[in-house]
């Protein structure tokens, strides 16, 4: 389901699904957190949080941020593929921007660039 054609209930669902899955990773003990970290990639964090949304990878993120280098390797050059379609360097296609800065952001959690550089920038 894509953000853009979800109406107001539906996000505020999807935002309390992610407020009570967060609430409710307490209940985990740190040998069934460490499990869960070992099986989260950064692959399926990015699916997850393309599915869930932004929330997802709030939740996620902490837990690959010690992944192995090649996954994240695999998930910024599927970015950097991103880039050099059309839609994002020629025709500055709104929602192309907003995916390859939000995985970006995913992949580099320290270094947002949304503080710095907004997706308007590029849109003009």
């Amino acid at each position: 389901m894509n953000d853009i054609n979800m109406n107001e209930t539906e996000i505020s669902d999807q935002e309390l699904t992610i407020d009570l899955m967060r609430n409710s990773l307490h209940n985990l003990n740190q040998m069934e957190m460490q499990e869960i970290d070992d099986i989260i990639t950064p692959r399926a964090a990015e699916l997850l949080s393309k599915a869930f949304g932004q929330g997802m990878w709030q939740i996620l993120g902490p837990l690959i941020k010690d992944d192995d280098p090649d996954e994240l390797k695999k998930s910024e050059e599927a970015l950097q593929k991103m880039m050099r379609d059309p839609r994002y360097w020629r025709e500055k296609d709104p929602e192309t921007i907003r995916k390859v800065s939000q995985g970006f952001e995913r992949l580099y959690p320290d270094n947002k660039t949304s503080d710095k550089i907004k997706d308007d920038d590029f849109i003009r």
